[in-house]
């Protein structure tokens, strides 16, 4: 899932399938993969990023691993305290 706060700033949210143990390279492989997609192929940045991982409703041994954050395109304008200013506006509401 990802949502354009504005242009070059993204708010990212990427999860695995789930399986008997936590994939966070799995997770990670795919967070790369979207940002450079978002960005254009061009460098980016990420802020703010935690790792979790969960049990599904399927129940225990059903785990997901999940990365959030942000993801900053190098070829966007935004000044780093524009950057913090619009993620603590828009919180952590993935």
């Amino acid at each position: 899932m990802d949502t354009k706060l504005v242009s070059g700033l993204y708010r990212l949210t990427v999860k695995t399938n789930f399986a008997p143990w936590t994939n966070f390279s799995g997770a990670w492989n795919t967070w790369n993969k979207r940002a450079k997609e978002l960005c254009n192929e061009k460098d980016f940045e990420n802020f703010e990023v935690e790792e979790s991982s969960y049990n599904t409703v399927a129940g225990e041994g059903y785990i997901v691993s999940q990365v959030k954050g942000y993801v900053h395109c190098s070829d966007s304008s935004l000044e780093k305290n524009e950057i913090e200013k619009l993620i603590s506006t828009n919180g952590h509401e993935f």
